[in-house]
């Protein structure tokens, strides 16, 4: 079919105050992975299309994170940050096959996890995963970069992959999957400590649910 046109400011304006889903568009054709807005009381009704493609896509509180993927010869990988309209605002170039999102709850922070080709760790595979300020595009690190307890101790390996974030509520707490040595294990990350906290074994994609039960 033909290809939707980019919905005026305005209409996507009037569309974001009402109860609403954004969502990638799924039918084939000019418009697949296409980010969209439909309103939640007519899903049947016109979807605002807001003129970026995502690979991924995650958004809460005014802010999010759109995963973009400019195909040609050579792959050129971004994270668009998504803002309160949602309009595309800063682009920040990723080193790797875009894989996960997620926005925390106030939507001040946002997570990227990429696959990324190059990292000669003896595992099955590598991924970087990454902290963002969604006010300001700056970089807050990656998990790698924070310290990883167990049982106490402080434990470090270069085979560390982390993927699979998800934030509660009060700002500062998450939770993601740890792989190392063969196994893979729940963390509860400490933002304001750079610190990350090995729960358990053999969890990973973790979720918490609204009201974080």
């Amino acid at each position: 079919r033909q290809s939707c046109p980019r919905a005026s400011l305005t209409d996507i304006a009037a569309m974001a105050v009402r109860p609403h889903v954004l969502f990638r568009h799924p039918g084939a054709g000019a418009d697949f992975g296409a980010l969209a807005m439909s309103a939640l009381d007519a899903p049947e009704g016109p979807r605002q299309m807001l003129g970026v493609t995502c690979q991924r896509v995650s958004y809460a509180s005014g802010h999010g994170f759109c995963l973009h993927v400019e195909r040609g010869v050579f792959n050129v990988y971004t994270a668009v940050v998504l803002d309160e309209t949602p309009k595309a605002g800063t682009s920040i170039k990723l080193e790797g096959l875009p894989s996960r999102t997620r926005t925390s709850p106030d939507g001040r922070i946002g997570a990227v996890t990429v696959f990324v080709i190059g990292d000669d760790y003896a595992a099955d595979f590598s991924t970087r995963t990454t902290l963002t300020d969604l006010g300001s595009g700056d970089q807050i690190g990656e998990l790698e970069q924070f310290s990883t307890w167990r049982d106490g101790a402080r434990i470090r390996s270069s085979d560390f992959n982390f993927w699979g974030v998800t934030f509660a509520r009060d700002g500062n707490t998450f939770y993601a999957a740890l792989r190392t040595a063969g196994k893979t294990y729940l963390v509860r990350g400490e933002l304001a400590l750079r610190r990350l906290t090995v729960l358990r074994e053999n969890v990973e994609c973790p979720s918490l649910s609204p009201d974080n039960r």
